[in-house]
């Protein structure tokens, strides 16, 4: 196992633990010791089960406390605590498996002298027994102890950091005569005072390597390289956490590696109604109890050969596929379970099924096969490629099975079912297991077989290509003399022999020659540029002279080579034949043969395969399973009872004369919101289906079902489900009577129920029913306990009613309200209504409604009086019926109203589309009295789509509100994006326009963000508090004529600011405050911690400048105040620092203009606020048009990035104490 990252935050003394090497939020979250901590945080496998818990380290007593939990609900359970060497703030503790016995122990490093005392030792009893000294490196303060194994050895050693230059110390030495030894020694990372050391073993080889943190921005670098050459290769760098002073950081193994284990059946096959047992053997005994997961699965498509089908729900007892945990106790390494198919007296395929089983993390997955349990006696018949007739495939008195697989002949697959055959089971309960080719048509003689399982599936490709190669030969002339016909042959050429004879020259380079020297070189060359060969030569020069520099010397030579070259030419004899002629001539014949190669594409129709019943009596059960490939079953007769099972293609039923059609559908298509597929089952291809009555029994499938030549005629429907399902019954929309039971979800709206449907009956059903209601007639609707969704909203007959039951059900009424006279009831739950017309709720009207909770008015219009019926919530959900179609008002609303606007999932963003009204009940509550009226937006954002784009933005146009004085905006993020970028809840905005005249106060809350940019008219509002949200906001106050206090949120706040003034604080983010021009009134901008504007290293490059950071991807990082006015009038603008509590020299600025521009690193620059008076709290510098700011809020005297504070002011050349509140 590989380690992974955590932080732990001091003002929390709160862990926050990530289990991957990316960016990301935290994975664990938990609290461990008291809070605000000024204890050391540490991690450590300390009960040596290979995953770290956590611990920490009092100084202040010298005290360790050590926790093998990771979770709130473990952490302070089991505690170990040891008191180990002096309470002083000169020990730095450490951890590390000092002896390689796998277990952590603990460990101190003394500052002052660069001691390190290593204990063995797991209790009070032992800690101080037979502790480890070692001085290694220099001491002080610029030196930091690290831990880790080097060299994969598995004991930890020693190593130092030094901040000052970034430079590692890793040595391998376990005593003080070995640690001075071999020391490896790099530089690595960006030193300064806010880069922090990491050790861990990143990839998981057993090798500890190093990493950094900068917690100026919460950045970790970690790299696999130890050594200079390779420490900076490879290096992955990724965000977690804010960053901050507070944000110490963490490695560890926060999971355990699993043990290792094997899974074991005690057989491979197993009878129907009898138990096969599987195994899990762990490799090891554990210190600790193992969980086992098993999962029974179903068959893959992956079958033994092409007769083979899967197991399904049916084959097995309710909740059987259901995964069961079993516990291996400490000590013990086995886990069993128990798997029994049900005896279904039927003779089957042998059906494929797998167990699975989990143990930390780890799957291994294990095959077996059903058999039929009793075989009545019967006998196996193999169908074959020829005609199977006759005696010899006649049943007996038992239950016989034949089997039709189709047979690989050549690379091709054939049927061994044909029209030929003639097939008679006699007695017993029969059955024909067939795999049928596509393009087959097939209608043999079947009798006395009862049950037909037919499987569908592709032999080809739909095209094919062959190449064609004609005669391959050469052109060639040859001359004659004929008189009558002749044949004679082309000559072949004779190899011969040439001598060749050249000259060439020859350049050759000598060793470099330097200082006074005389020598004789003899080079041996090659030779180049003649036309024979010459494998050496030879060339003497004589060179003398004085050499300052490299020199290079040549020589020439002229070589002339003689070779000997062998020519061997060849020519195919071609057959020449003359034609008779009458006299001697003389002709030359000249005969070329062409070469022709091709390839010719042919098309092959793929056509549907069809298996026939038309020759078949006795037939009770037709099943299609496991079909790569549409097929067809055919003139059925009077077979009722139909099944499909475990495919995603499509079915063809024709012929039916049964009034009563039961369809089992389990595992058909695949029911997914992101990427579904439905299954077309046609009960008509060509013929249309007698069916009246349609019995469905569904699992898990997604599935059409339609008859294409029949008149919709079905007009009894049930459904009995188990799983979740999504079914379009096209031919069953007329019917009259409908009944969904068992524990599944059905979804059915897609098929509209546009009938004189009277009966709609889904109360005992558990999992939840969607359907969209459309009846001509009088219809009562009841439902069960599951998440209901009833949409009438279209057609609805007077005095109609609906039941929902318990759950959290959904009713769709639009504007027929009034019909439903007998009442709707939502039952237990949180149960909302929607109602598209506001006119339609009237006093009287309402009274049919009990038990909802939620007014949804999505699609809707009007005005809707919300003091009818007491909803606790009224809402505009975009799921529930989309955008409103007109404008709408809330008449006599509570003195506290809050309105829900929600985005859909997987969907783009959502605009209501229309203005909101809101009118109150009573508006005569004051703030003054104590009972001001208060009007929350909530604004629930869904996205899920895991595109790395931030969808599901609301806008909810509009709203106004009359007389309350307090507003309060809520931008929560329901459903994340969930791609790999993290994307985080602020990425997601709800945008709207407020018109509030008697608003006197504004609230943002939530993770969102927040834009009331377009905010027409918030009346007399003195207070704006964003304090509440982590998102971003945006707030245009530019026509205010009020002061106004705004407290801004921990994201981005992009504030116009009054026109009559006011304080300003915006908290953390890289904020942009725009201020009143005419400076005709005071703006005070409140600067109160390190963090409300900080600038660092955001493009990597190891520095901090304005040039490089103070904009990353188009948006700015730090805080600006634009028209920001100078010159200390009682109406220009100030700075408010007095949080600071400068005292003395510090209560003023200096200019370092001349010390700071774009492209100096800001990092740390030492005495930047000092000046001839001393040390000032601030300091700025003219860059351009602008100043920034930098304030000194650890009052050392120095700017340090990470710790102090930087501000941009447009357009400001200069600052003096004056513009300044100290």
């Amino acid at each position: 196992m590989a380690d992974r990252i955590g932080l732990y935050n001091t003002t929390g003394s709160s862990f926050f633990l990530r289990n991957d090497l990316a960016s990301g939020i935290a994975d664990t979250t938990f609290g461990f010791g008291a809070a605000p901590s000024t204890s050391t945080a540490l991690t450590g496998d300390w009960d040596g089960v290979g995953a770290d818990g956590v611990g920490l380290y009092n100084p202040a007593t010298g005290t360790f406390f050590l926790s093998n939990g990771l979770t709130q609900a473990t952490v302070n359970t089991g505690v170990t605590t040891l008191q180990f060497g002096p309470a002083t703030s000169d020990i730095i503790p450490l951890v590390g498996d000092w002896d390689g016995n796998g277990t952590d122990t603990v460990g101190l490093y003394r500052v002052s002298d660069g001691v390190f005392f290593l204990s063995n030792g797991t209790d009070q009893a032992t800690v101080n027994t037979g502790v480890s000294t070692i001085q290694f490196g220099p001491a002080g303060t610029d030196i930091i102890p690290l831990v880790g194994d080097w060299d994969n050895n598995g004991t930890d050693t020693v190593g130092l950091y030094r901040v000052s230059d970034g430079a590692f110390f890793l040595s391998n030495g376990t005593t003080q005569a070995t640690v001075n030894t071999g020391v490896t020694s790099f530089f690595f990372g960006a030193p300064g005072a806010g880069t922090k050391p990491l050790v861990g073993d990143w990839d998981g080889n057993g090798s500890d390597t190093v990493g950094i943190y900068n917690s100026s921005n919460g950045a970790f670098f970690v790299t696999n390289g130890n050594t200079q050459a390779t420490v900076n290769t490879g290096v992955e760098s990724f965000f977690f956490g804010p960053g901050g002073t507070d944000w110490n950081p963490l490695v560890g193994e926060w999971v355990a590696p699993a043990p290792t284990f094997t899974l074991t059946a005690a057989s491979t096959t197993v009878n129907e109604g009898s138990a096969l047992t599987f195994t899990v053997t762990l490799a090891a005994a554990q210190a600790t109890a193992t969980t086992v997961t098993f999962q029974l699965k179903p068959g893959d498509a992956a079958a033994a050969n092409f007769g083979t089908t899967n197991t399904n729900l049916a084959d097995f007892a309710g909740g059987a596929f259901n995964p069961v945990t079993v516990t291996i106790p400490a000590g013990s390494t086995t886990a069993t379970f128990l798997t029994a198919p049900l005896n279904d007296n039927l003779t089957e395929f042998a059906e494929a099924f797998s167990v699975e089983a989990t143990v930390g993390g780890v799957t291994k997955s294990l095959g077996a096969t059903v058999l039929d349990g009793a075989s009545g006696g019967g006998q196996v018949f193999t169908l074959t490629v020829d005609e199977d007739s006759g005696a010899a495939f006649l049943g007996s008195a038992g239950n016989d099975t034949y089997n039709g697989a189709a047979i690989n002949i050549n690379g091709y697959l054939h049927n061994t079912l044909q029209s030929v055959d003639s097939l008679d089971g006699a007695g017993g309960v029969n059955t024909l297991d067939v795999t049928e080719v596509e393009g087959a048509s097939i209608a043999a003689t079947l009798k006395n077989i009862q049950n037909v399982n037919v499987r569908f599936t592709s032999d080809s490709s739909a095209t094919a290509t062959r190449t064609v190669t004609d005669t391959v030969s050469s052109t060639e002339t040859a001359t004659e003399t004929a008189t009558e016909t002749a044949t004679e042959s082309a000559t072949t050429l004779t190899a011969s022999t040439a001598t060749l004879t050249g000259t060439a020259t020859v350049t050759a380079t000598t060793t470099p020659i330097t200082n006074t020297i005389t020598e004789t070189d003899t080079v041996t060359l090659t030779v180049t540029g003649s036309t024979g060969t010459a494998t050496t030569a030879t060339a003497t020069f004589t060179a003398t002279g004085t050499e300052t520099s490299t020199a290079t010397q040549t020589a020439t030579a002229t070589v002339t080579s003689t070779a000997t070259a062998t020519l061997t030419a060849t020519a195919t004899a071609t057959t020449i034949t003359e034609n008779t002629v009458t006299e001697t001539v003389t002709e030359t014949v000249t005969n070329t043969v062409y070469t022709v190669t091709g390839t010719v594409t042919e098309t092959i129709t793929n056509y549907d395969a069809d298996l026939s019943l038309t020759n078949a009596t006795g037939v009770e059960n037709v099943t299609v399973a496991g079909s790569a490939y549409e097929g067809s079953v055919t003139h059925l007769g009077a077979v009722a009872n139909l099944a499909i099972k475990n495919q995603k293609a499509d079915v063809n039923f024709d012929g039916s004369t049964a009034t009563t059609l039961n369809l089992t559908l389990d595992t058909v298509g695949t029911v997914s919101q992101t990427a579904p597929v439905t299954t077309w089952v046609e009960l008509g291809e060509t013929t249309a289906s007698k069916a009246t009555t349609l019995n469905v029994v569904a699992n898990n499938s997604n599935v059409a079902v339609n008859d294409s030549t029949a008149n919709q005629i079905i007009k009894t429907l049930t459904v009995d489900a188990t799983g979740a399902n999504v079914l379009a019954l096209y031919e069953a929309v007329k019917a009259t009577t409908v009944t969904v039971t068992g524990t599944g979800s059905v979804d059915l709206l897609a098929a509209p129920f546009t009938g004189a449907l009277t009966k709609f009956d889904a109360s005992t059903n558990t999992g939840g029913v969607k359907a969209d209601i459309q009846s001509t007639a009088t219809v009562v609707v009841t439902t069960g306990d599951g998440a209901d969704w009833i949409d009438m909203d279209t057609t609805v007959q007077a005095g109609s009613s609906v039941d929902l039951g318990k759950g959290n059900d959904t009713l769709l009424v639009g504007a027929n309200l009034a019909l439903f006279n007998p009442g709707v009831k939502g039952g237990d739950g949180t149960d909302t209504i929607n109602i598209t017309n506001g006119a339609t709720l009237t006093s009287q009207n309402s009274k049919f409604i009990t038990g909802f909770e939620v007014l949804d008015v999505s699609g809707g219009t009007g005005s809707y009086d919300v003091s009818l019926n007491s909803f606790s919530t009224v809402q505009i959900d975009e799921t529930v019926n989309d955008a409103l179609a007109g404008p709408v008002t809330f008449t006599k609303a509570p003195d506290a109203f809050t309105l829900t606007v929600a985005s859909e999932a997987l969907d783009s963003d959502f605009a209501v589309g229309q203005a909101i009204d809101v009118v109150l009940n009573d508006a005569a509550g004051t703030t003054a009295t104590g009972n001001a009226e208060t009007f929350t937006l909530i604004g629930n954002m869904r996205d899920g789509n895991k595109n790395n784009v931030a969808d599901g933005h609301i806008d909810a146009n509009v709203i106004t509100v009359a007389g309350v004085e307090n507003l309060v905006v809520q931008s929560n993020v329901t459903t994340l994006d969930g791609g790999t970028k993290a994307l985080s809840a602020a990425n997601h905005t709800l945008t709207a326009s407020l018109i509030a005249a008697q608003a006197e106060t504004l609230t943002v809350q939530g993770a969102g963000s927040v834009d009331l940019s377009g905010v027409s008219a918030i009346g007399v509002l003195t207070t704006v508090n964003a304090a509440g949200s982590t998102g971003n906001v945006k707030l245009d106050l530019s026509a205010h004529t009020k002061s106004v206090g705004y407290t801004g949120s921990d994201g981005i706040d992009t504030y116009i600011a009054s026109a009559a003034g006011g304080n300003i604080y915006t908290g953390k983010g890289a904020d942009i405050v725009t201020l009143e021009v005419a400076d005709a009134v005071r703006d005070t901008f409140v600067l109160k911690a390190a963090t409300d504007s900080q600038l660092a290293d955001n493009n990597g490059d190891g520095k901090v400048t304005i040039a490089a950071d103070m904009v990353k991807a188009g948006v700015q990082m730090i805080d600006q105040i634009v028209n920001f006015n100078t010159g200390g009038g009682v109406t220009d603008d100030r700075l408010d620092v007095t949080n600071f509590s400068f005292a003395g020299a510090q209560r003023g600025i200096v200019d370092v203009s001349s010390l700071v521009s774009v492209t100096t690193d800001l990092t740390s620059v030492a005495d930047l606020f000092n000046s001839v008076a001393g040390d000032r709290g601030l300091a700025y510098s003219n860059i351009g048009l602008d100043s920034y700011v930098f304030v000194d809020v650890n009052k050392d005297g120095n700017f340090t990035a990470a710790n102090d504070l930087i501000i941009q002011l447009t357009g400001v050349a200069s600052l003096s104490e004056t513009d300044i509140n100290f």
